[in-house]
């Protein structure tokens, strides 16, 4: 993938759909602060790099 594509900004349909969740819950992570926001007026959008850091940053084991 080019850098182009992976630090494309995602719309919150992606967002949600690459982290698992639903719009809801991105958006209380979103206005919690959980997650990395870009804010473009009124609008939300959420970097696609910053999401995967997100992802690598809270991967856990599992419990066995």
């Amino acid at each position: 993938m080019s850098d182009q594509t992976t630090d494309r900004l995602l719309r919150p349909r992606e967002a949600a759909e690459m982290l698992g969740i639903s719009r809801g819950t991105l958006y209380n992570w979103a206005y919690q602060r959980r997650i990395p926001i870009v804010k473009l007026g009124h609008t939300l959008r959420f970097s696609r790099k910053e999401l995967e850091r997100y992802i690598r940053e809270h991967r856990q084991a599992a419990l066995v």
